[in-house]
């Protein structure tokens, strides 16, 4: 099961965020990036689970998690069958 995730990190600095994205990686998150469309706060990840309920608690737990203690992220959260696709 695929998760999708829009996230926002309300004020931290630039070698913060470098931090929090490195982590997510290590999650193994991957990160969109598509010249032209701002899609830069948008994250994938799969996983074996195909329970909505664990996969979305887990996505929540791992952005606060790598988030701590910079902020507090603001996130959106999708989950389903498929991997993202960027139009």
């Amino acid at each position: 099961m695929i998760s999708v995730v829009h996230a926002q990190f309300p004020q931290v600095t630039n070698e913060e965020r470098a931090k929090i994205y490195e982590k997510l990686k290590n999650e193994n998150w991957t990160k969109i990036h598509t010249i032209g469309l701002d899609v830069s706060t948008i994250w994938y990840a799969s996983y074996n689970s195909m329970d909505v309920n664990v996969v979305t608690n887990s996505s929540v737990n791992e952005f606060r998690n790598a988030a701590k203690p910079f902020t507090v992220p603001k996130l959106v959260v999708h989950v389903g069958g498929g991997i993202p696709t960027v139009h």
